[in-house]
């Protein structure tokens, strides 16, 4: 299924789209692993990834040195970064 959504969207977009695909049960765990019951739902993001990383994840270099952010890896992650960092 993913393959076929990535041929079609780049066939409408003109250039490669990666696409991530998560069950029903997967995006419930999400919602009731919550990691911040007390925000305000428009503060808090949640990033999906196609393909799993090691210890050189995205997230922290994009983060590195920022000291209001923090980041709770999910069930797929290796990264075992939490932020803020000092």
């Amino acid at each position: 299924m993913r393959a076929a959504l990535e041929r079609a969207l780049a066939a409408h977009m003109g250039r490669p789209v990666g696409v991530v695909l998560r069950t029903g049960l997967e995006i419930e765990f999400l919602l009731a692993a919550m990691p911040f019951p007390e925000a305000a739902p428009n503060r808090v993001g949640v990033m999906l990834f196609k393909e799993e990383f090691g210890e050189l994840c995205p997230v922290d270099h994009s983060l590195a040195g920022q000291t209001d952010k923090e980041v709770v890896p999910g069930p797929r992650a290796r990264s075992s970064s939490t932020f803020p960092r000092a």
